[in-house]
């Protein structure tokens, strides 16, 4: 005769394999929000840490070129305000950190207030916390990141190559804080209006004639193909009338858009061509990756030597 089946022993197992797919799926969770998290706040730290060396790069110019730490404290506090109030850095808002700067004249080791500083390091007092979403489960609500950058002067400039036919006029004597009189963000008109008075002489609009050939000597430098170099104490030769067509023409072979028998060969896009306009949110695309990726792209044709 057949021996008798306990059911009560089967449920049992069945309540036991439930219990460990439950486990099972929570660490799958909690796997795949770690990789989220980890990721969302690696984004995040190099979003920052883009800030910091734009912030220890203008206040090493600063102090390089015044000698003055208080205008290149401010320098550095100005570049970094003006990051974080950049849409794309929303999450480095820092709730009770503060942005920090120390000098030292030597960069290794980095002896901070020593005399006759030449390096900079700028740094957060505190780590910054980026709110976590699916690690919550594992009770990680929040990822501390933080990090450093240190820059020191620049070396001596005795040549420009491969520059772009835009002249811009600096001002000498610039107000603290600033580059030659600019400030990182603000746009700037740099070939002036039609009509102007210009610095550089009536009837010029701030170009240069690098080649010797007119409106095609603007449309194809500002394209790219000036190869040549400037050295510090030499001339160039400037180009009076505005030139729209020409000018926009060479601007626009850097966005993939192609005309006046410019070559797309020749002069291939940037891998960015929308988009952001302002600098910092266009490298941040390059940070990221989030790029537009023509197959024929080079990264930075949007960046031009003057």
């Amino acid at each position: 005769m057949p021996k008798a089946t306990n059911p009560g022993r089967y449920h049992k197992q069945h309540g036991n394999v439930m219990v460990m797919a439950t486990i099972a799926l929570l660490a799958i969770a909690g796997m795949a929000g770690l990789a989220a998290d980890s990721g969302h706040a690696y984004a995040n730290k190099t979003r920052l840490q883009n800030a910091l060396d734009a912030s220890a790069l203008g206040a090493a110019r600063v102090l390089d070129t015044t000698g003055n730490t208080a205008q290149a404290r401010a320098a550095a506090e100005l570049i970094f305000a003006s990051h974080l109030a950049q849409a794309a850095n929303n999450e480095l808002t820092p709730v009770s950190a503060s942005l920090e700067t120390a000098f030292s004249n030597t960069l290794s080791p980095f002896v901070a207030g020593a005399v006759a500083p030449r390096f900079v390091r700028v740094s957060l007092s505190d780590p910054l916390d980026i709110d976590t979403s699916l690690t919550r489960v594992f009770g990680i609500n929040q990822i501390a990141i933080d990090t450093t950058a240190i820059a020191g002067p620049s070396p001596v400039l005795g040549a420009a190559c491969d520059i772009a036919p835009i002249v811009v006029c600096g001002n000498p004597t610039p107000p603290p804080g600033t580059f030659w009189g600019y400030t990182i963000g603000d746009p700037v008109d740099l070939i002036g209006q039609p009509g102007a008075t210009s610095e550089v002489g009536k009837g010029n609009f701030r170009l240069l004639d690098l080649s010797g050939s007119g409106g095609d000597d603007v449309r194809e430098n500002l394209a790219g193909r000036y190869g040549n170099c400037a050295s510090v104490g030499g001339t160039v030769e400037t180009k009076p009338g505005l030139t729209a067509g020409p000018f926009v023409q060479g601007v626009n072979t850097r966005f993939g858009i192609y005309a006046g028998n410019l070559s797309r060969s020749l002069y291939p896009p940037d891998l960015v061509t929308t988009e952001p306009l302002i600098y910092q949110a266009y490298r941040d695309r390059y940070a990221a990756g989030s790029y537009n990726r023509p197959a024929d792209g080079v990264p930075d044709r949007r960046i031009l030597a003057v």
